[in-house]
């Protein structure tokens, strides 16, 4: 896919790459989809923007704030047991829109007497109840955004892929062994040295201790995405996604949800390719 710079204006040729899409797609016999990535900003005439977005063929790098609710065990139609995340996906509340992103907010606070005085005055000038967490995300160019309006969770939908950020676990201070993985001295023949750090260096060359060398320390609470994760099931009634697998961060934990950078979603409406013929055996010799 080509790589086109965000301050280029262009017409003709974004007509004249569509429609090389379309044709290539044409003659493979394949759903025409089109897709943008954070790195892939395009400016389009947005007639034909419009066009494309009305019949779904694209799909932007959207985010959505939410909390974790904890995981759960759910049978998919073959009647297979899938590990799930349930996660409280909005609504989220625009707070401000600017060029290439928008700045949400989410979860109310309950008390707005505990929020700081600039913060509720900030979210009093825009006439929105004070929120416990704000983020900002990348924007929709095509969508008009107003603020005050909220983002919901039907945002995504089954099939979907995402990437999830979060602020993992504290564990808190921790040997090598768990920290790092160590593998451990002996456990036999009278040694003393089953967990213990062991060597960090030489004496007098280079008579320090390398920066970065791998010690007990404190491990966890720092910021981890988890990439590529399938959404299974949207419930847009609660705002609940179903994220197939585990995501960071405990229990009514904020997250991030955003879409994946590194892997599409799956196109249910596209004709599956015909199965490649089984390759014949060789034929057996008689003895």
């Amino acid at each position: 896919m080509w790589r086109l710079n965000e301050a280029i204006t262009y017409g003709a040729f974004a007509r004249l790459y569509w429609n090389s899409r379309r044709a290539a797609c044409a003659a493979s016999e394949r759903k025409f989809e089109a897709e943008f990535t954070p790195s892939f900003y395009c400016i389009i005439v947005r007639s034909e923007v419009k066009q494309l977005k009305a019949k779904g063929l694209i799909k932007m790098p959207l985010g959505i704030l939410g909390k974790k609710i904890g995981m759960m065990q759910i049978f998919s139609d073959d009647g297979r047991q899938v590990g799930v995340t349930a996660i409280e996906a909005g609504p989220c509340r625009v707070l401000a829109i600017k060029d290439k992103s928008v700045q949400l907010g989410f979860d109310s606070v309950k008390k707005e007497a505990r929020v700081k005085r600039p913060l509720a005055g900030y979210f009093k000038k825009l006439n929105i109840p004070p929120c416990h967490i704000i983020r900002e995300v990348v924007k929709d160019p095509v969508r008009e955004y107003k603020v005050g309006e909220e983002i919901k969770a039907d945002l995504f939908k089954p099939g979907d892929f995402v990437d999830i950020t979060g602020i993992s676990i504290g564990k808190g201070f921790q040997g090598g062994m768990k920290r790092w993985h160590w593998q451990g001295g002996p456990m036999t023949h009278g040694s003393t040295s089953h967990r213990r750090v062991g060597s960090i260096g030489s004496s007098t060359t280079p008579g320090r201790v390398f920066r970065g060398h791998h010690m007990p320390g404190h491990m966890g609470a720092v910021q981890v995405t988890v990439q590529n994760l399938e959404v299974v099931k949207v419930d847009t009634g609660n705002n609940i996604l179903l994220v197939k697998g585990a995501i960071p961060g405990y229990k009514n934990g904020y997250v991030i949800v955003r879409r994946a950078k590194k892997k599409k979603a799956q196109v249910l409406t596209e004709k599956k390719i015909a199965a490649k013929p089984a390759a014949k055996k060789a034929p057996v010799r008689k003895k």
